[in-house]
C-alpha cells in the first residue's frame, strides 16, 4: 500500500498543477473578453432643468473593480491615495452673452463745435475719456475691464457656481428595479455641465469564495483520499 501511495503522489501533484494552469488561463481569457466588452459601453447622459432653470445631468453608474477601471483608464489614482471608492470626470462650460455695461457718471461727455466752416456745425457725438474702467456684476458673474483708446483690457472674469454631486438610485416605477445613477446639479443657469465618465469601484470577491477555488479544493481533497 505504501508503494502505491508513493506512486500516485507525483501524478496527483501534476494533475493539480495542470488544473490550476487551465483555470488561470480560462480566467485570463474571461478577463480579456470582459475588458473588451466594457470598452464598447456608451455612457449616455440625461439632461433636465430644475425649477429655477439650473441644469441637472445624470448618467448610469459604471460599476467596475479597481483593476478593471485602471485597465480601461477610466480612473486616475494619485500616488498619495491608498484606495479609490468612486470617481467622476466632469466638463464645465460657462457661456455669458447679451450683457450690457452701463457707463457711469464718471464718463466725460463732450460736445465738439467745429468753427472751421463759415457756419457753425455742432457735433453732438458723445466722447468718452479713456482709460475707462468698466464693470458688470450679477448673481453669478463679475467682469472687470479697462477701455483704452485702441483696445479693451480684461482685468478679471469671475464666474460663480455651486455643483452638487449625488451617487444614488433613480426610481423606475412600480415593480421595477431602481437604476444606479450619478447626478450633477449646477446652480448657475448659464453653466453647461457634462459628465464625461464615472466609475464606482466594486469590492472584488475574495479568492477563497470564487468557484474555481472551490473546484480546486474539492478535486484536490478527493484525490488525496484515493
Amino acid at each position: 500500500m505504501e508503494k502505491t501511495t508513493t506512486r500516485y503522489r507525483p501524478n496527483l501533484m501534476t494533475f493539480i498543477l495542470i488544473l490550476i494552469l487551465c483555470l488561470l488561463t480560462m480566467k485570463m481569457c474571461q478577463d480579456s473578453r470582459r475588458i473588451e466588452q466594457l470598452k464598447s459601453i456608451n455612457q449616455e447622459q440625461v439632461v433636465r432643468l430644475g425649477k429655477n432653470g439650473e441644469q441637472i445631468v445624470s448618467q448610469k453608474q459604471n460599476i467596475l473593480t479597481l483593476k478593471d477601471a485602471l485597465a480601461l483608464e477610466k480612473i486616475e489614482k494619485e500616488k498619495y491615495m491608498k484606495s479609490v471608492q468612486a470617481q467622476a470626470k466632469l466638463g464645465l462650460q460657462n457661456t455669458v452673452s447679451g450683457k450690457t455695461v452701463i457707463y457711469h457718471d464718471t464718463v466725460e461727455r463732450l460736445v465738439f463745435v467745429d468753427t472751421s466752416y463759415d457756419g457753425l456745425v455742432d457735433d453732438t457725438s458723445v466722447y468718452i475719456k479713456v482709460p475707462l474702467k468698466l464693470e458688470y456684476r450679477d448673481s453669478w458673474n463679475l467682469f472687470q475691464g479697462t477701455l483704452g483708446e485702441e483696445e479693451f483690457f480684461i482685468d478679471s472674469i469671475t464666474v460663480r457656481n455651486e455643483l452638487r454631486l449625488t451617487v444614488g438610485y433613480e426610481k423606475q416605477g412600480w415593480f421595477k428595479e431602481p437604476k444606479p445613477i450619478v447626478e450633477v446639479k449646477s446652480s448657475n443657469p448659464e453653466a453647461q455641465v457634462t459628465i464625461i465618465d464615472n466609475v464606482i469601484i466594486d469590492k472584488p470577491e475574495p479568492f477563497y469564495k470564487k468557484a474555481w477555488f472551490g473546484i480546486i479544493v474539492g478535486v484536490g481533497a478527493t484525490l488525496l483520499l484515493l
